[in-house]
């Protein structure tokens, strides 16, 4: 088929005249009785832009069919077919990438995921522990647990409080306190560290325990918890910068030290402020020696160097210790075995206006012989202008002492406890840094406030587990 040109012949007549006379196409006048079509100008031809573009693009005929010209014209989503595909291979490849990723951050930071802990309402309910061995069912508190507190104030004045214990599986438990929005929360300390591939040995159950936060410079406080392994000696975890990372918890070595104890020895610690600010203090850590269960007490700065405190003359064996530090000095509490059937706290205290060193002191209140129900605490009373000391007796009985400044010692013959579950009967106790006052009983970890009035009685807050 030939092809129709539109391309104008000139009259021969042209070719021979000069450009003069040059002939122009005529304009024919307009017919009134002409019915045939208008003729359409180029620019208002009636097929669509697709179409004319396809005209105007070089090697492309005029004549070619509309489905070819609408195959390749035809957009998708505003885009040519070209950089349409083109474009959903670049995402595609993204999305590719993205997966990955996540998957990638995913494993690396489930461990730190764990560290994390579920806050709870003061009154709740306990959360389940990451490796969903424990729920809210039963007993959680093991029977026989040990039990310590420890308080820290963060850089904007808030206070969190953390209470120790071992569960029905021996698992190292802290709750945690914050002042901010009033919760508890949750960390199983032998999971995280588990999760974590740090070594971690399974702790026999109703092992000693004892914690002491440092807070003199909130920027860099620190968090430890020390307890028995299975074969005698100290062992620890801590939180080496609550500031910064208030939920890792990392092993504590005690400075590459290995410190052997007394079988059946207790542990206490707490942290011997140094006010001079070019210095931190140190932690102190008493324990029943081998050998013959004196007392020693070695402290953070230098965890190889043990100082003896007590002879073991003075010392009865699997002694509850505890230990409380206030801004002039450091004191602890032990038993003395009087008798067969009598025992007696006996304080002794380190710096302050006694000098530098451990200073024997006098013998307290009463005491029944060292059991494993059998425990000490100490504590401080309104802001530290006073201090408590009390003594946990066999038959579930709170007795000890108070001492406030112009007043003296001030025994107490029993404490009451007001408020909260009736015919509370504990197994074991602790005190805080803030006038408050932890026990177990009947599997529940109660909280009391201590009475600024009358020391001698405590009011029920909450139950801080489960």
């Amino acid at each position: 088929m030939e092809h129709y040109s539109d391309l104008e012949v000139r009259p021969i007549e042209t070719l021979i005249k000069g450009d003069t006379e040059r002939v122009y196409p005529q304009i024919i006048p307009e017919d009134p009785n002409n019915t045939a079509p208008e003729a359409v100008p180029w620019e208002r031809k009636p097929y669509d832009a697709q179409a004319v573009e396809a005209e105007l693009r070089p090697g492309t005929s005029t004549l070619e069919s509309s489905n070819e010209i609408d195959k390749r014209g035809k957009k998708r989503c505003g885009l040519a077919p070209r950089a349409f595909w083109l474009a959903l291979i670049v995402f595609g490849f993204l999305v590719v990438i993205a997966v990955v990723l996540g998957a990638v951050l995913g494993v690396v930071l489930s461990p730190r995921m764990s560290r994390g802990a579920e806050p709870e309402p003061g009154n709740g309910d306990s959360s389940s522990t990451p490796d969903g061995n424990h729920t809210s069912d039963g007993n959680l508190v093991f029977a026989t647990s040990k039990l310590t507190s420890a308080n820290w104030t963060d850089p904007d004045g808030y206070l969190h409080r953390f209470v120790f214990f071992q569960d029905t599986s021996s698992a190292l438990i802290v709750r945690r306190w914050n002042s901010q929005n009033k919760t508890w929360a949750t960390n199983n300390i032998t999971d995280i560290l588990i999760r974590s591939n740090n070594p971690f040995a399974p702790l026999p159950p109703s092992t000693a325990l004892a914690s002491a936060g440092t807070s003199f410079d909130p920027l860099t406080a620190t968090l430890h918890l020390y307890y028995l392994t299975s074969d005698d000696t100290i062992s620890g975890v801590a939180i080496n910068n609550l500031a910064k990372n208030p939920e890792l918890w990392e092993p504590d070595d005690l400075g590459n030290t290995t410190i052997a104890t007394w079988p059946g020895s207790q542990l206490a610690a707490a942290w011997n402020r140094c006010w001079n600010k070019k210095c931190d203090g140190f932690i102190a850590v008493a324990y029943q020696r081998p050998g013959d269960a004196a007392i020693n007490v070695a402290n953070s700065s230098d965890f190889s160097k043990s100082a003896l405190v007590v002879d073991a003359s003075r010392i009865a064996q699997k002694s509850s210790i505890a230990m409380f530090a206030d801004s002039a000095r450091l004191t602890m509490y032990t038993e003395l075995l009087v008798s067969p059937t009598l025992g007696r706290a006996q304080e002794n205290i380190f710096g302050g206006s006694f000098g530098a060193g451990w200073v024997q002191e006098s013998q307290r209140f009463e005491v029944p012989p060292p059991s494993d129900n059998v425990q000490l605490a100490l504590g401080a009373l309104q802001n530290y202008a006073g201090s408590i000391a009390l003594g946990l007796l066999s038959n579930g009985t709170v007795t000890g002492e108070y001492y406030v400044r112009g007043l003296g010692n001030i025994p107490i013959a029993s404490v009451q406890f007001r408020d909260g579950p009736a015919d509370v009967n504990f197994s074991m106790i602790a005190t805080g840094e803030d006038a408050l006052f932890y026990g177990i009983s009947d599997g529940k970890i109660l909280q009391y406030s201590i009475s600024d009035l009358d020391p001698s009685v405590f009011d029920f807050m909450e139950v801080v587990y489960p």
